[in-house]
């Protein structure tokens, strides 16, 4: 593996895609940090491919690999993950802990991706909803650039009810943060 991301580059992905399904979850780790040094967006679609189809414990790793690797490198792949998998259903978690981690990371090129999924949501699904609007606006507080609080205080102002309770209870948050010292 250490070899196919030194110097394979994208020509390496066939070869790290079978990796992925690897029972070995060290293999499966490694197999993920390399495809996101490579860090295309024929990659990303690899990884997505692999948590779209792939079993729940090769899922599980791609995304504890993510979690455990917060560095901004990251970053382009949960933003894709945002704007290609379904929030809803089977992988609803993973869209879900691409949210948290994004929050993590704080990378201010995620605002718009994190946006988008302060206002994704179904009326016939409130809790849900609810559940994905708090951890969108969670993000954006952490990631705390004058964009992302932007964005939610336009929440605030015009957004749907639970964008708006979801976006004051992360200002209120990221405020007590900032007055305690630390970073919201």
């Amino acid at each position: 593996i250490y070899l196919l991301r030194e110097f394979g580059g994208s020509e390496a992905l066939p070869e790290l895609a079978e990796l992925l399904d690897d029972a070995e979850p060290g293999v499966q780790r490694e197999a993920v940090r390399a495809i996101l040094k490579i860090g295309t967006d024929r990659g990303y679609q690899v990884l997505q491919q692999a948590l779209t189809s792939g079993t729940p414990r090769s899922r599980e790793s791609i995304m504890l690999a993510l979690g455990s690797d917060r560095e901004e490198r990251c970053a382009p792949l949960l933003t894709y993950i945002l704007e290609h998998v379904p929030h809803a259903g089977e992988l609803g978690w993973v869209y879900t802990k691409a949210i948290d981690l994004l929050g993590q990371v704080r990378d201010p090129d995620s605002v718009p991706a994190l946006r988008a999924a302060l206002y994704r949501g179904e009326w016939w699904a409130p809790r849900r909803t609810a559940a994905l609007r708090r951890s969108a606006a969670a993000a954006l507080a952490r990631v705390g650039t004058a964009e992302a609080i932007e964005v939610l205080e336009e929440a605030t102002a015009s957004g749907p009810r639970s964008a708006r309770s979801a976006a004051r209870a992360a200002l209120a948050s990221g405020r007590r943060g900032r007055a305690g010292g630390g970073r919201a």
